[in-house]
């Protein structure tokens, strides 16, 4: 038996992003592991919603009020709380742990490499202090886990970490997300929104590194050659720098959509109303939207780079996310040819079963099993 503490107090809040991630890591941990005992260590004002969650664990709430707060507990109380806990594995899933020494092994987590792939993606301050932490955290953990092989690959580069202390433990989708989404639902979905019968698709934060001017300039090509092309619906909560993005839309007024935020439980009916989605983001630690679309059987198109690639495999249509043309014709392509709609739509359904959360949880187990070998072996 491993007793393991997870620090959830990164986390601002339970839904979207990280969090998604994390919720649906614990609940799976509480489904498969009956031999470890856990320590879920949150926010004070997410306890009760962990401990609904995960009853057979112990969830602590902790007063945290602000992010400067938080950070100071992370350094000076939690390797404290983690002695009186008794711990084996310590896993801090939010790219940083403790600098000081702790009283058992750890286990950091790291979502993606963009503060060193793309630094000018993040503001001043967050460059400075990730691109300091993540390093120095990745050295002293005993394991690191990164949700995919790219990700894995990016902190080789990065970080020089040797591979073979790196867990790949890839995310997967709830099984809200398939092909038989109730038609009235998608109905229904269309009328709240004010969507039209037919609409290409994009699914994500409306910030720099999703590429969003490059896919409305590729979608301003298409339509200049096609005007019957569906309209182009951008579902995503507003990200920062939106003055490019918003000079892209100008000569497209009319045609694109902007619904915002869409809930989670209205995602599966808003993918399965698509004609085609496109993700052409520049840079992914996973790509969680690929794998949405693709569970629920959209031809979908996506960026043939770091994670999106191998997410995606042979199920979608991968292009340069630098080649506007090359994304106005692979649009047009799954518009206009129903062969390799279906085609993608076969390849689609079998690319999602290999993604599962029970999966997730027990690769993570046994890295928390690593880390507490090699803790144990000095």
């Amino acid at each position: 038996m491993v007793r393991v503490g997870i620090d959830l107090t990164a986390l601002p809040r339970l839904k979207g992003g990280v969090a998604f991630y994390l919720v649906e890591l614990v609940g799976a941990l509480q489904r498969i592991d009956f031999e470890n005992e856990y320590w879920l260590l949150a926010r004070r004002e997410h306890a009760q919603e962990l401990r609904r969650l995960a009853p057979r664990f112990t969830t602590i709430g902790i007063r945290l009020p602000s992010r400067p707060i938080r950070l100071a507990w992370e350094q000076s109380a939690l390797p404290r709380l983690a002695a009186r806990l008794r711990l084996d594995v310590l896993h801090s899933p939010h790219y940083t742990r403790p600098l000081a020494p702790l009283p058992c092994a750890s286990v950091v987590g790291v979502m993606d490499m963009t503060f060193f792939a793309l630094p000018e993606h993040h503001t001043f301050i967050k460059r400075l202090f990730f691109r300091a932490m993540i390093p120095a955290s990745a050295r002293r953990a005993d394991r690191l886990i990164a949700i995919s092989e790219s990700t894995k690959q990016d902190i080789e580069r990065w970080l020089g970490i040797p591979g073979d202390r790196i867990d790949v433990t890839p995310l997967a989708v709830s099984p809200a997300y398939r092909e038989d989404i109730d038609p009235a639902a998608i109905a229904d979905v269309r009328r709240r929104y004010d969507l039209p019968a037919d609409y290409v698709l994009y699914v994500g934060r409306l910030e720099p590194r999703k590429n969003l001017p490059r896919l409305l300039q590729a979608y301003g090509i298409l339509t200049a050659r096609r005007p019957s092309t569906p309209a182009l619906v951008l579902a995503g909560a507003p990200g920062w720098h939106r003055a490019e993005l918003d000079a892209a839309l100008r000569p497209l007024a009319g045609r694109v959509r902007l619904p915002g935020y869409v809930p989670e439980a209205d995602l599966p009916a808003l993918y399965a109303g698509a004609r085609v989605f496109v993700y052409p983001s520049l840079y992914e630690g996973f790509g969680i939207p690929v794998l949405e679309a693709l569970s629920c059987g959209v031809p979908t198109i996506t960026s043939g780079v770091s994670s999106m690639r191998e997410v995606a495999g042979a199920a979608a249509e991968l292009i340069d996310p630098l080649d506007m043309p090359q994304i106005a014709d692979a649009i047009e392509r799954l518009l206009e040819d129903t062969g390799r709609q279906l085609e993608l739509k076969t390849r689609a359904r079998d690319r999602a079963r290999d993604f599962s959360w029970d999966t997730t949880a027990a690769l993570t187990r046994e890295s928390y099993q690593k880390a507490h070998d090699v803790y144990r072996r000095g």
